[in-house]
């Protein structure tokens, strides 16, 4: 496993459902690119991208939850990317740093259903 437990804040559930992302401050046209979670928690995604993101870069995320309340709208920071042996994929381990209160709430009760 590529996330080591003791540096986890929050328990992983996994999940697979579609995020939408953009490369903080760069320009991009569109509504960004998509890619597949794989696991989330209240602090955080793991994601699989078709393109490669350096440590460190600063991105705003739309996770299509499946609830009343809509989306899930974050900014994260990619910690982890690496490459995904035999294919063209990237696995991406992303922190939350700034994601509303409403958000946030709307992403822990989705949490508890899903436990």
């Amino acid at each position: 496993m590529w996330f080591k437990a003791d540096r986890r804040r929050s328990k992983r559930l996994k999940e697979i459902c579609l995020v939408r992302y953009q490369i903080k401050g760069a320009e991009q046209v569109g509504e960004g690119q998509l890619a597949n979670v794989r696991d989330i928690s209240a602090s955080g995604i793991s994601m699989r991208s078709a393109e490669a993101i350096l440590p460190a870069t600063h991105l705003a995320v739309t996770i299509n939850i499946p609830t009343s309340q809509g989306p899930v709208n974050a900014e994260g920071i990619v910690r982890q990317s690496k490459k995904i042996f035999g294919t063209q994929l990237y696995r991406l381990g992303i922190e939350f740093v700034r994601i509303s209160e409403p958000d946030l709430e709307n992403l822990k009760r989705y949490l508890r259903e899903i436990q």
